[in-house]
């Protein structure tokens, strides 16, 4: 019983741990946007903190540049790149499908797992 209280914490302070190592940077990210650049820049101001409170310029002055047309534009691409590989993929996965032989009707993944080493069936054509 001891032992396995002792395994439950141990896990819970291991990934507790790596939770906070991996939580950090959207924890700095979001301070860093939301302080104002004065506050950044202050050497005065180490304990990472708002010291004279959060504020909303940075993303005002974000939108006052390009950046919505940049976030079209990489909607776009990303459309356009997933509709090639759709385009592309989807016949030559029909095409791999409908192939005969060793290697027709299964995927690379599932050909070389160990259960498609069996031998067929003197008998018949299933596999047994």
């Amino acid at each position: 019983m001891a032992l396995r209280l002792r395994e439950k914490v141990t896990t819970y302070v291991v990934v507790g741990a790596f939770a906070v190592v991996l939580a950090f940077p959207f924890y700095w990210m979001v301070m860093t946007a939301l302080k104002p650049l004065a506050d950044l820049l202050n050497i005065q101001n180490l304990p990472f903190w708002f010291h004279p409170g959060p504020t909303w310029a940075n993303f005002h002055n974000l939108f006052a540049t390009n950046y919505p047309r940049w976030l079209e534009n990489t909607a776009l691409v990303g459309a356009v790149v997933v509709a090639i590989t759709l385009v592309l993929s989807l016949p030559a996965g029909y095409a791999l499908a409908r192939l005969s032989g060793p290697v027709g009707g299964r995927s690379a993944s599932a050909s070389s797992s160990p259960t498609s080493s069996r031998r067929r069936c003197s008998s018949c054509r299933c596999r047994a």
